[in-house]
């Protein structure tokens, strides 16, 4: 059985897409996931119900705001998330960070 991280992997070779692979380590409550709008709602939502969700971009440029943005409302607001997001491009990883 694939990873998650495989499944995004492959479908950005497939596709020819930026694909971000978003996973959270939720210690506090539901209300934390508020964090992560900037990635969109339907991606939010995903979060606080299966902590990992998907994002099909055209570019590396369209995410970088996004996390941001993700940063500025954590450091702003406290979090007691670890958010891991991991970006494919062409079947490649090509961007990783990680937000405790």
């Amino acid at each position: 059985m694939a990873s998650i991280s495989e499944l995004a992997r492959l479908h950005s070779r497939a596709t020819g897409k930026y694909i971000v692979l978003i996973q959270t380590s939720n210690a506090g409550t539901g209300r934390r996931y508020e964090a992560f709008l900037p990635f969109g709602d339907e991606a939010t939502e995903a979060l606080s119900e299966e902590d990992v969700a998907f994002l099909s971009l055209d570019s590396h440029e369209e995410l970088i705001p996004m996390i941001q943005q993700v940063v500025e409302n954590v450091e702003a607001n406290g979090s007691l998330l670890t958010c891991e997001v991991t970006a494919f491009e062409d079947g490649e990883q090509v961007y990783q960070t990680q937000m405790d």
